[in-house]
């Protein structure tokens, strides 16, 4: 079955002035040259990539608390074309009822990582397999997300049917 592709979107205005590119750069912030910067920089894209794994531990958990602290209250999940809900979510409450909708629609669900997190600056990349079980057919998805974070808090998701696209959208394609 094919899937449609997800949409591009503009610059994320709360990275504004922050000298971090927004969605959709096709570069990296550079970094300071000095060691010591460049280890704040990996030190931060680690504390994001483990943000990031913590939501599959609650989302797997059915803690929906947990999921809810790891958002910013103003955070923004843009859907790709063709999800069941038309979007985008913006505000934790609305992000929140999207993923309770999408939990209760099945008596069972998983949510798993199937490629390695990639951390760049202040974004993290993945792809994930999501399945559904117990209520009418089985559902079997796998998608991209591109997870923005600030101050450790998840500010946007942008969710794509396409690997690569994602990929470029964080400025990681060639």
């Amino acid at each position: 079955m094919l899937l449609p592709q997800a949409r591009p979107r503009g610059p994320d205005s709360r990275l504004a002035g922050t000298g971090r590119p927004g969605r959709g750069s096709k570069g990296r912030a550079l970094l300071d040259a000095t060691p010591r910067a460049a280890d704040t920089g990996r030190a931060m894209s680690q504390e994001n990539v483990e943000v990031v794994r913590r939501v599959y531990d609650a989302w797997n958990a059915g803690d929906m608390t947990a999921l809810r602290d790891l958002c910013d209250p103003d955070v923004v999940m843009h859907h790709p074309e063709g999800w069941p809900e038309p979007g985008p979510s913006v505000g934790r409450e609305a992000v929140l009822r999207q993923w309770e909708q999408l939990r209760d629609a099945w008596t069972g669900d998983t949510l798993e990582p199937v490629t390695d997190f990639i951390a760049a600056d202040h974004r993290v990349v993945v792809r994930d397999a999501w399945r559904g079980t117990g209520q009418g057919p089985e559902a079997d998805m796998e998608f991209t997300r591109v997870i923005t974070l600030h101050e450790r808090k998840i500010i946007d998701i942008d969710i794509f049917w396409d690997h690569a696209e994602a990929l470029e959208a964080a400025g990681l394609s060639g």
